[in-house]
């Protein structure tokens, strides 16, 4: 079991924005493969070798973060560098006391912004963006 936090992150603006809306969703991508038959033919014999590959459960579980972009005015700082909203994700075992870093993307130009990562939750261990 995990806990999932996201928070605005380095904001440089005159006033802090408030704690965004968001959705967390786990969804099932998984799929089976067909079965796979390849037939060639050895060049010097002349003997044809076929290769059986049975059908295989390719496990593809995904976590999906939609966060509702907030309405924000662009500022510059004192070097004329445009400042960007940026989330950060952090996620957890329950029984652990450390975050970690899930993901971090700036805010997107459109309604939502939205991370997806996949997740092995039987051990832990979470896939990259």
């Amino acid at each position: 079991m995990f806990a999932l936090s996201v928070k605005p992150a380095e904001v440089y603006a005159a006033s802090k924005p408030p704690v965004p809306q968001f959705t967390v969703k786990f969804v099932d991508y998984s799929y089976t493969t067909p079965p796979l038959s390849t037939t060639t033919t050895d060049p010097y014999t002349g003997e044809k070798n076929t290769i059986n590959q049975p059908s295989r459960y390719i496990k593809n579980h995904t976590i999906v973060v939609t966060i509702k972009n907030q309405f924000l005015t662009s500022s510059t700082d004192k070097n004329g560098v445009v400042q960007q909203l940026r989330y950060v994700v952090q996620i957890k075992g329950y029984f652990s006391d450390d975050w970690q870093v899930w993901g971090e993307v700036y805010q997107s130009d459109s309604q939502y912004t939205v991370l997806s990562n996949s997740v092995n939750y039987a051990t832990g261990v979470y896939g990259g963006f």
